[in-house]
């Protein structure tokens, strides 16, 4: 998955992209070099079997982006006729693990500039005394004068521009005000993204959220050097798929891994860049009508191959046959408990409608294969002006949902520091993804789409939501951190009519099953399957958003049940007044315990009868104080 914008659409410093090899195991038959110019070379020593394998992680240094990202040389080139050349035997695409790295306009598109000293709310916040994860390619430059000692390098590894980037974009202080971060007081701990699940894990209980702008590569890509000269490369296995690979939209193990780190660590929020795969197609790179791609049943055996066009006629461009839908990588970005961030323009009015938001022309679209709404949220991606690493006082501008992701990031910190204010406790990532996803402004088709997910990120809208949720008696407004213990949870709100109705609920589900890996494999990998829905006093059912993941394109609609996402929203455009009750249920054989936040606007009853009562509350926030002191009392 590429996760830098084509230098010709936007204008990028001199290096800064970055490739990785997966470690995969098997039996050891080459050796890893690293060239003078910082390329990754493959050396294979061919044996009787022919089978591609590697020990240990290795991945390039930073290099020009008009020279390669990284070199594979398996040997020799074979010629095997009819313009099909052998490059060697190699890892599946679903196993390459190829990856690759993905202000204040910035802040302004989130509103994230609102919550700063003189941001009109009277917030002043700036995540000092917070750390956030930076997990990338390469290290931050810890000495950039942005920083004022606030980066600590945990990674013995070179910085890089784009994790310095990555960090400025979040955290920078403001030397240079075009340049400020989303939360200037912020402390970083920059990683590369060697053992980044591991790492992750063991770093949680020391940071708030954590950055991951980089994914594997998939689909088409001309930064891969196969000693042939410049080259497209389709990755994905041409022996069996001609439209698109069947690495888009699968739950694998690593996706698997990352929704159980987080499992174990409820409180940490994850944010991860969807990808720049939508506008990637074949650019006959070689002048000849050729392009290097992966057969499982090529004539010199699994591998992967340099073929022409008249024999295997080039796919489509990314995207689901070149619909732009389905071209989200493997992995990470496909997990159910991170909030994956996808790249528009930036928005500089306030306020907005619908007509100020654009899309970008890469920034990859759902569905994750089983349905799920992905990416999560969208924030600015295009053009951000940032720290680099060339220098303690060196800037630079780049486009990417690398960079639409650290300003999420960012703005995110902010809002776990106000939630934590208010609160008085820190929130489940949960929460603190909830309240985003609330919030934010519909963008694209009404409700959740494929394209901008939920919307656009609106700090602003979200702090003055947990705001409301925490003033007065009987707030208009609620946060609610509770359990589901396998009896149906209810409460009731009344509605003035004077407003829409939304409650969204959230919680952190268990690692999933993995799919097969086969194309737009549809199993779904929710464990424990929460089920939310309001009723009137006329027993009228209104029901969550759900999409149809074999019409992507299409408008959700509220007609049944949601079945496939961790993330569930019902809203009621126009409530006429009265009482409501809202209902936490599940679906599945056997009960279960689950955490989940709940968020939602209306009036709680008054008296402690009349509310029915959770199967458990943890914490009744955002408008649930009074009744928290009556069963103190109690």
């Amino acid at each position: 998955m590429r996760e830098v914008e084509p230098l010709s659409n936007e204008s990028y410093p001199v290096a800064h992209e970055l490739l990785e090899v997966k470690a995969m195991a098997g039996v050891f038959l080459g050796e890893f070099q690293m060239t003078t110019m910082g390329r990754l070379n493959f050396v294979c020593a061919f044996v009787v079997v022919l089978v591609f394998a590697a020990v240990g992680s290795v991945w390039a240094t930073p290099v020009a982006p008009e020279g390669y990202a990284a070199t594979l040389n398996f040997g020799t080139p074979q010629p095997l006729g009819n313009g099909m050349v052998f490059l060697g035997p190699g890892p599946s695409p679903a196993d390459l693990g190829i990856r690759a790295t993905t202000n204040i306009n910035a802040a302004d598109t989130t509103n994230a500039d609102q919550l700063w000293s003189g941001g009109g709310l009277g917030l002043s916040l700036s995540g000092a005394g917070y750390t956030v994860g930076v997990w990338d390619g390469a290290a931050v430059r810890a000495t950039h004068q942005e920083f004022g000692g606030r980066v600590t390098v945990i990674d013995a590894v070179a910085a890089a521009d784009h994790a310095t980037h990555v960090a400025g974009t979040i955290a920078a202080a403001g030397i240079d005000p075009t340049a400020r971060g989303m939360a200037n007081g912020l402390l970083i701990r920059s990683r590369d993204w060697t053992n980044d699940m591991a790492e992750l894990a063991a770093d949680a209980a020391l940071i708030i959220a954590s950055n991951h702008s980089y994914g594997n590569v998939v689909g088409w890509d001309t930064r891969i050097d196969w000693g042939i000269g410049p080259v497209d490369t389709w990755v994905g296995d041409r022996s069996i798929y001609a439209i698109e690979p069947a690495e888009f939209g699968y739950y694998d193990s690593d996706a698997r891994t990352l929704d159980q780190v987080l499992y174990n660590n409820p409180r940490l929020l994850n944010v991860w860049a969807a990808g720049n795969d939508r506008n990637d197609v074949f650019t006959n790179l070689h002048g000849d009508n050729t392009y290097v791609t992966y057969l499982s049943a090529g004539p010199g055996g699994p591998g992967w191959y340099q073929v022409s066009t008249a024999d295997y006629p080039a796919p489509p461009g990314d995207g689901n046959g070149g619909t732009g839908y389905d071209c989200l990588a493997l992995g990470q970005p496909v997990s159910k408990n991170n909030l994956v961030v996808g790249a528009i323009n930036d928005i500089t009015v306030d306020p907005y409608t619908n007509a100020h938001v654009s899309m970008s022309s890469f920034s990859s679209w759902g569905p994750a294969d089983d349905g799920r709404v992905k990416p999560d949220v969208v924030g600015n991606g295009i053009s951000l002006y940032s720290t680099l690493s060339s220098g303690d006082a060196a800037y630079g501008s780049m486009s990417g949902t690398s960079m639409a992701s650290p300003n999420v990031t960012g703005t995110a910190a902010l809002l776990i520091e106000h939630l934590n204010n208010r609160l008085g406790v820190m929130p489940r990532s949960a929460t603190t993804k909830g309240l985003i996803i609330h919030t934010a402004f519909d963008a694209g088709n009404a409700g959740p789409d494929y394209v901008y997910g939920w919307g656009v990120v609106d700090a602003a809208a979200a702090a003055l939501f947990a705001i409301a949720a925490t003033t007065g008696p009987n707030p208009n407004a609620h946060i609610i951190e509770a359990t589901f213990l396998g009896t149906q949870w209810t409460t009731s709100v009344y509605l003035d009519g004077t407003e829409p109705f939304k409650a969204t609920l959230v919680w952190t589900d268990p690692a999933g099953p993995t799919q097969s890996g086969l194309l737009d494999d549809t199993s779904s990998v929710l464990v424990n399957d929460l089920d939310l829905w309001v009723t009137d006093a006329l027993a009228n059912i209104y029901y969550p958003w759900t999409l149809d993941v074999l019409n992507p394109s299409s408008p959700a609609v509220r007609t049944q049940l949601n079945h496939l996402d961790n993330v569930e929203q019902v809203l009621i455009d126009n409530p006429s007044a009265g009482w409501y009750t809202l209902h936490v249920g599940y679906t599945g054989q056997e009960p279960f315990q689950q955490d989940f936040s709940l968020l939602f606007n209306g009036f709680l009853r008054q008296t402690q009868e009349e509310i029915p009562e959770p199967a458990t509350c943890l914490l009744l926030l955002a408008g649930c104080a009074a009744l928290a002191r009556r069963r103190r009392r109690s």
